[in-house]
């Protein structure tokens, strides 16, 4: 039945993949080939190590979330592939220089209130401080979590999802090229300040989203195939770290009781150096390429027991982190283990499709996977008849179901992490067009 079922995700892949170049509309598909590099390929070759008991429901969940994302870009590949034919996609939705002024200065104090409130800044300690991995983790959980309030670290992340993209580049497109650079290398400063890395990716790639849509709509197609040219040197430099972290295990060997998988025999060395790896290659290797599907699987096994009970609802609002599932999930796969490597702070937070299963298993996944196959045709219903202001949140959205589903879950992605507003603007502003409104 595995067979089977990978074999016809194959060829629904290709069919995919040649209707798009067909059409050329390569952008469109990109959320498909997104959740096959950093989901479906990494459970494949990982699955051997991992713990059998949830692994059949986690290749299940990962196939439902591939196909909703499957379904919605054939959606958007047919929608796209046709020329505008209404005449309000050549209006112009302006902006006035109030709105502009408002988004500039949040952008400029919110990073300020940030640094303040939480008393510490995970870059500069990076750079000035010799800290330990260890340390720089708890700089980061008081920046990001222990340091600021929930609500403040939802206008944080709407502010580098949101509002910076769109800020920077609706500066360049009026030209305005000295405030530009001020503004991305605000923005730039401020995103790497916590040291993680999902937060400067989203930006830089919301950019380049952005401005395909604002301002260089003709190389959309050429920008599609240059992330699956990406897409396919991610999966390259995975397999490339996760073997030779087979074949040097006798340099990191994990402690008796570990998997010796590739994860943890990383896990076990004190830097990649120490078998000659490019750190670039190591980062790319086990933060994007092992750890989600590992982290998921661990999340689909402790579901998976008779001992453990589905969430509820109401751990949905729970604030402490030392009582969220993330944390939970963290301490008894990582810290145990690992207690070296990682705090008690650590949340390893789920996929999509993981996170939907601790909630009511391979049922709630399938509603979540309708819900993005919703998501996705709302995001690509107007074609090429929108304004390209209207177009550039709708790329937007497009970027959240690139780069979270694999480590985010729904209700994460719609809310603290901001698709839910986007979608918001994109409805309100298609409105403002069909009414014939051009200035805000």
């Amino acid at each position: 039945m595995f067979n089977i079922i990978l074999i016809s995700l194959i060829l629904l892949l290709i069919a995919l993949f040649y209707y798009a170049s067909l059409k050329k509309t390569m952008l469109e598909i990109i959320p498909t080939l997104a959740w096959c590099t950093f989901m479906v390929i990494p459970f494949l070759y990982s699955r051997k190590f991992f713990d059998i008991t949830g692994t059949n429901s986690q290749f299940l969940g990962i196939a439902l979330v591939y196909l909703a994302l499957l379904v919605g870009d054939w959606y958007s590949v047919k929608t796209k592939s046709k020329p505008a034919y209404s005449l309000k996609s050549d209006t112009k939705i302006m902006f006035n220089h109030k709105i502009q002024l408002f988004l500039i200065t949040i952008v400029i104090v919110i990073p300020v209130i940030h640094t303040l409130i939480s008393g510490t800044s995970p870059l500069f300690d990076l750079i000035f401080r010799d800290s330990s991995r260890v340390e720089v983790s708890m700089d980061r959980a008081l920046y990001t979590k222990f340091g600021v309030t929930y609500f403040f670290s939802i206008l944080s992340n709407w502010t580098i999802n949101i509002i910076m993209p769109f800020l920077v580049t609706w500066l360049f497109v009026q030209k305005k090229y000295y405030w530009t650079f001020v503004i991305l290398a605000w923005s730039l400063l401020y995103a790497i300040n916590s040291t993680a890395k999902l937060p400067v990716i989203f930006l830089v790639v919301s950019i380049s989203f952005i401005l395909i849509a604002l301002r260089f709509k003709s190389f959309a197609n050429i920008f599609g195939n240059v992330i699956i040219v990406v897409f396919a040197g991610l999966i390259l430099s995975g397999i490339y770290f996760g073997n030779a972290m087979l074949n040097n295990i006798d340099k990191c060997p994990p402690s008796t009781g570990i998997v010796k998988s590739p994860a943890n025999i990383s896990r076990s060395c004190p830097s990649s150096s120490a078998i000659g790896l490019n750190p670039v290659i190591s980062t790319v290797g086990y933060r994007i390429f092992l750890t989600p599907a590992e982290v998921s699987n661990h999340w689909y096994n402790y579901f998976s027991t008779s001992i453990n009970v589905n969430r509820s609802l109401f751990d949905l609002f729970e604030r402490n982190t030392f009582k969220k599932t993330a944390n939970l999930i963290g301490r008894e796969y990582y810290v145990k283990p690992f207690p070296n490597s990682y705090n008690n702070s650590i949340t390893a937070y789920a996929s999509i499709d993981a996170d939907a299963f601790s909630f009511g298993g391979l049922l709630l996944v399938l509603l979540v996977s309708i819900l993005l196959i919703s998501i996705r045709i709302f995001i690509s219903s107007k074609g090429n008849n929108s304004p390209p202001e209207i177009q550039a949140f709708e790329y937007l959205a497009l970027v959240y179901l690139i780069l979270l589903p694999f480590t985010a879950s729904i209700q994460a992605i719609l809310i603290p992490q901001g698709l839910l507003p986007v979608l918001l603007v994109v409805l309100y502003l298609r409105k403002l067009n069909r009414n014939g409104y051009t200035q805000l």
